[in-house]
């Protein structure tokens, strides 16, 4: 039995699902009252690069950075502890394998070379966010404090692949006590939900959300499954999202449709 539906589906092949450990963000600035525009997607290692082999995970992620023509950035978090974080790009070899321009780099200018490589240049830093209770500390507890008040930054919480590489959907996995039927996307997320739409559409994969309650997930434990078709953030009122909905689907059949490519609404 697992405590959540990410963590139900992790073992599946063509699968991945962003951790503590390992980390899939996307990045955003905060625009307007309630926009966003992408910046770019990171992926957080907890070890070095010199003992990390290429993954076919690494490459979905590059496949969501050139879908949106934004960089994809390594993050090293063997050294955090030390006060060094080590950054660099991925980029693409001409034989198909890729390679990062990494170095060590303490971590003031680690802030700084981040920023770098976003294109911007703030000097407000921190946020203004409620921390979240599953922050997993380190760093993004660092990034919260260092790093400019305007970026937001989000896990990438399920990718279902059609080939191990390429992005089928994205799933933004939310979770409270409120029942299936009655629960709806929250408007004060509606920056987080303009960078997962960003970010699939971009990759030609379809942005999802999935729901459930906070229990333990099992084959028949029941869930709700939104298809994202439109987000507009100026829209008043519940016009901001627009969304294809199915309640009461159990995890074994949501599944199977994810795995199968047919999600039926």
């Amino acid at each position: 039995m697992s405590s959540n539906f990410d963590e139900y589906l992790s073992s599946e092949e063509r699968v991945y699902v962003s951790t503590d450990e390992k980390a899939m963000l996307v990045w955003g600035e905060a625009s307007g009252s309630n926009d966003a525009s992408l910046l770019g997607f990171t992926y957080n290692y907890p070890g070095e690069f010199k003992s990390f082999i290429e993954t076919d995970e690494l490459q979905m992620m590059q496949n969501f950075a050139r879908g949106n023509n934004v960089p994809l950035l390594w993050i090293g978090k063997g050294r955090f502890n030390s006060g060094k974080l080590e950054v660099g790009q991925v980029t693409d070899n001409p034989d198909g394998t890729l390679d990062v321009n990494r170095e060590w780099l303490d971590l003031d200018r680690a802030a700084a070379k981040l920023q770098e490589y976003f294109g911007t240049d703030y000097d407000r830093m921190g946020t203004s966010k409620a921390k979240n209770k599953r922050t997993a500390g380190g760093f993004h507890d660092w990034s919260r404090s260092n790093l400019p008040e305007r970026f937001k930054k989000q896990d990438l919480d399920i990718v279902i692949t059609s080939d191990g590489l390429m992005p089928k959907y994205l799933i933004e996995l939310k979770r409270s006590y409120i029942d299936l039927d009655g629960w709806t996307p929250f408007k004060d997320d509606l920056r987080n939900y303009v960078l997962h739409v960003t970010s699939a559409q971009g990759a030609d994969a379809i942005p999802l959300i999935a729901y459930q309650n906070k229990e333990a997930i099992n084959d028949d434990s029941m869930m709700t499954l939104f298809k994202i078709n439109n987000i507009d953030p100026n829209a008043g009122g519940t016009n901001w999202i627009s969304t294809d909905r199915e309640n009461s689907i159990n995890a074994a059949e949501f599944k199977r449709r994810l795995l199968e490519g047919d999600l039926r609404i």
